[in-house]
């Protein structure tokens, strides 16, 4: 498919200096980058679900997890999240 595209000067002067860079032309480095920006193509048994549907099917995952105790104040403290730090 072929689409045009209005991009300003500035903006086109970027993208062939990223692309350059790159060792690509301007339309191969556009397509890489839009295809790494898109999300992954949805599963049509969850876009045909209502929102209450879905919101169902989230609740029920949750409850299949394993349970897991919750961290101490110890493990979520500044001073332990950041020790690496010094």
């Amino acid at each position: 498919m072929q689409f045009t595209l209005e991009i300003p000067d500035d903006k086109m002067t970027r993208i062939r200096k990223e692309a350059e860079w790159r060792n690509m032309t301007v339309d191969a480095w556009l397509l890489k980058t839009i295809d790494g920006s898109l999300p992954e193509p949805r599963d049509p048994k969850y876009e045909a679900m209502t929102p209450k549907e879905r919101a169902a099917h989230f609740v029920a995952w949750i409850k299949s997890l394993p349970p897991s105790p919750p961290l101490s104040d110890e493990a979520i403290s500044r001073e332990n999240m950041y020790a690496d730090r010094g």
